[in-house]
């Protein structure tokens, strides 16, 4: 054969073999490329537990030693996703918009299965939720940070021009002024029969007649939002060994309920009204609700607390020297 042919075939054999090595290793970086832009996949899944059962709802529970406790409502909005690094940094999740349980980065979980026999405020619904997904940026993280309620340039949105999950009356006051960031209704009386419910609505609100209240109304008529003294939104931080792509959140009932008070049948029917956006004369029964999620809580039901006291104490806000333990990372 034809040595000088033979020289060809070599050579061009080992020019195709590095082309070919050069264009696999191009698409590997490229690959690589894609999923470092898409980010670390986030997959939560929160789970509610009373008594250490399994929560379901529309069934007779024991809640702190206390038996047959029925909630017949139970529904919350999660936002403001962070994941924290070991020197501090943080970033903030994306979540996945699917119109139905989640949009603009806010999540609602559901855990009210639509099975109440006496209706909860503004009704209930079929379909339930219990996951938040998304992305995050790639790295390792040690502490997971999310708020419960709908962040406030969201909070006023007219429900029938917004996406699931944000147009769902039930979840929602009234014309602009705002979501109910957390829905949660229960007795301890028969439910089937009883009308001594504890409900628990939380919203941003200024309670009373304070200048600071006022401004809060005014300003939300007026389109201009954020300035609402009482926000009412907790925000939750676990820390630990993360597993973003399979994260278990774990919601104790028992630690919620703590110190709480029940209803009994001989109490008024409105006594467990837990709503801060009409600041009733008996708000302050609702305090270990509210102080056990990591909220600073009412100093007195006197008209000049309702007026100035409480907003002076930043009542609805964030207590940071308090450690919530109503949340914790799940196996």
């Amino acid at each position: 054969m034809n040595i000088k042919f033979l020289c060809k075939l070599f050579f061009s054999t080992i020019l195709l073999t590095c082309k070919a090595d050069k264009s696999d290793n191009t698409n590997e970086a490229i690959a690589l490329l894609a999923i470092a832009n898409q980010g670390q996949t986030l997959n939560l899944e929160f789970e509610v537990t009373a008594n250490g059962q399994t929560f379901e709802s529309n069934r007779a529970l024991t809640v702190n030693g206390v038996s047959n406790v029925t909630f017949r409502d139970l529904r919350f909005f999660v936002s403001e996703i962070t994941l924290v690094r070991a020197d501090g940094s943080t970033t903030l999740a994306t979540l996945n918009d699917d119109g139905v349980w989640q949009t603009k980065n806010v999540a609602l979980l559901d855990f009210e299965n639509g099975k109440s026999v006496t209706g909860a405020h503004g009704g209930t619904s079929t379909g339930m939720n219990s996951k938040v997904t998304g992305s995050v940026a790639p790295g390792s993280y040690t502490e997971i940070q999310f708020t419960i309620g709908v962040p406030e340039d969201l909070n006023h949105l007219q429900i029938n021009d917004s996406k699931a999950p944000l147009n769902i009356g039930a979840m929602y006051w009234a014309w602009a002024s705002g979501y109910k960031h957390a829905k949660i209704e229960f007795t301890k009386e028969p439910a089937a029969t009883t009308t001594k419910w504890t409900n628990m609505h939380l919203g941003s609100t200024g309670f009373g007649s304070s200048p600071a209240a006022t401004a809060c109304r005014n300003d939300i008529v007026n389109g201009v939002f954020g300035n609402c003294p009482a926000k009412f939104r907790p925000r939750i931080r676990l820390k630990g060994n993360l597993s973003l792509g399979n994260q278990k959140i774990r919601m104790n009932l028992d630690k919620l309920l703590s110190g709480y008070t029940h209803l009994e049948a001989g109490d008024a029917d409105g006594l467990g009204t837990c709503m801060p956006l009409q600041p009733t004369a008996n708000f302050l029964r609702c305090n270990p609700l509210v102080t056990n999620l990591g909220l600073k809580g009412r100093v007195s039901n006197a008209a000049s607390a309702l007026d100035q006291t409480d907003l002076d104490a930043g009542v609805g806000s964030v207590n940071t020297s308090f450690q919530q333990e109503v949340f914790s990372l799940g196996n």
